[in-house]
């Protein structure tokens, strides 16, 4: 498959349809061109946890609750080093593959580890979480 100009490999990561399955993911040079130029700071220094996040995610949603990103995916993963009852999101969008477009910090679910807090409202819906797959 060609590989857009703007995007970069990343590696092969969870597929969001396939408990077992893997897929090539890529991440925007231009969107990390912009957060080097423009910042956060924290955001490049945090782009370390988007490899894991789609090799181990916690938490995949189909549905981002924005119009332009209804197609989209979230990955939800809760890093060992995580912040305090904090969780880590990457935004996907498919673009010739998977490509990651952006990554947060979020509150965690209070009931269910691993997923921000408001997930049932944030996005269309879950594909699937740690407990229903085999690990």
């Amino acid at each position: 498959m060609p590989i857009p100009v703007d995007n970069i490999p990343l590696g092969l990561g969870q597929d969001p349809f396939k408990e077992s399955g893997e897929v090539e993911f890529f991440i925007s040079a231009s969107n990390l061109d912009k957060i080097e130029a423009d910042g956060p700071t924290w955001k490049l220094a945090d782009a370390i946890h988007v490899l894991t996040a789609i090799k181990n995610p916690d938490a995949i949603f189909e549905g981002l609750e924005r119009e332009e990103y209804k197609d989209g995916f979230c990955f939800s993963f809760k890093p060992p080093q995580s912040p305090a009852r904090m969780v880590f999101l990457i935004f996907i969008m498919m673009n010739m593959g998977y490509v990651v477009f952006d990554w947060e910090w979020r509150p965690e679910d209070s009931d269910i580890s691993g997923h921000p807090e408001n997930w049932e409202t944030n996005f269309g819906r879950r594909e699937w979480h740690r407990s229903s797959r085999t690990i």
